[in-house]
């Protein structure tokens, strides 16, 4: 009996937190477009990324997680060699601003499962950047996010005798389909971005669950980010991101990398939430490039876990002129 009304508190919990998708990411700077969806189609080239995270390794039913993105531009600047931080002023001006308009386009598919809780879903992303300068955009952006979340009775086991509604749980089963629209702001260079976004512009459950509980655990986040030269070969990019709860509290992930010659790059993050994250990344060329980071509690938690471990490979379509990728 305490067993079955502990697994239908848990599951209140899970459907609540699965309410308003946002992803749990060690690299969310791979998957900005995820957080903000202003971040589509900053890069004059189409990309596509896969990201696999396994987290609290050694934990039975630990969270599982597939991010599948692809970001591109449904419209390209007139001159189709321009690139705002990478033109000459005499270049800008010949141009009008118009004509150098550009229409990104994103799409995201994700994967999540947490025992017998699994989420799978999707969103599309549109934003429109506008040039202020020969150096500077803003792009505003919004999104339609798709999820539903089920449990698979079948992989909970009850000793006890279960009360009647739990029996009945598990006879029906339960799911929770949600719509989400978002919207996000984004100030950039070739050397900074700024940029914001809201999650709860409007939301609606097409298909209610028998343990639903309808509140949102996040209601927007933040993102910013800088790179600077230390040396001809070596960069330094420090950047932050993070999540408002609905509680207006601000959760936070300070990141720095360095980069040798836009090939090689590591680096470290630290989570205000008492968790640490090394990361590592190889661009194999102008075409391909993976990384991996490895986060690992530093607070109490870390007794119970062996860390959680991420894989992002990243393949970038149509990059003729072989451009790295901006701050990010």
């Amino acid at each position: 009996m305490i067993r079955g009304l502990l697994i239908i508190f848990l599951l209140c919990i899970v459907v609540a937190l699965h309410a308003q998708y946002v992803p749990t990411s060690s690299q969310g700077f791979q998957f900005a477009s995820m957080y903000n969806p202003a971040f589509s189609g900053v890069d004059s080239y189409s990309d596509i990324r896969l990201g696999y995270r396994y987290q609290w390794a050694g934990v039975a039913g630990a969270p599982q997680s597939i991010n599948l993105s692809f970001n591109t531009r449904l419209r390209q600047p007139l001159d189709l060699t321009y690139n705002t931080p990478r033109t000459s002023n005499l270049t800008y001006l010949r141009i009008p601003k118009k004509k150098l308009i550009i229409h990104g386009f994103g799409a995201n598919v994700f994967k999540t499962t947490v025992g017998a809780i699994e989420t799978l879903g999707g969103s599309l992303n549109y934003a429109i950047h506008l040039p202020l300068s020969n150096r500077l955009r803003v792009a505003v952006g919004v999104t339609s996010v798709f999820g539903n979340t089920k449990v698979n009775f079948d992989n909970i086991s009850v000793h006890d005798n279960p009360d009647s509604y739990y029996a009945q749980l598990v006879a029906r089963g339960t799911t929770k389909t949600d719509l989400n629209l978002r919207a996000g702001f984004l100030l950039y260079s070739e050397n900074f971005y700024v940029g914001a976004s809201y999650f709860p512009i409007y939301h609606t459950v097409l298909q209610d669950a028998n343990v639903a509980y309808d509140k949102s655990f996040y209601q927007g986040s933040i993102q910013a980010g800088f790179a600077f030269p230390v040396s001809p070969s070596v960069q330094v990019k420090p950047s932050v991101i993070g999540l408002v709860q609905t509680d207006n509290k601000l959760v936070m992930d300070y990141t720095v990398k360095a980069f040798v010659q836009n090939k090689i790059w590591a680096g470290f993050s630290y989570r205000d939430i008492q968790f640490g994250v090394f990361l590592a990344g190889f661009n194999v060329n102008e075409i391909f490039s993976a990384a991996y980071s490895y986060e690992m509690s530093l607070g109490p938690f870390k007794q119970f876990n062996d860390g959680s471990h991420e894989l992002v490979l990243s393949l970038k379509l149509n990059n003729f002129k072989k451009l790295d990728p901006y701050t990010w």
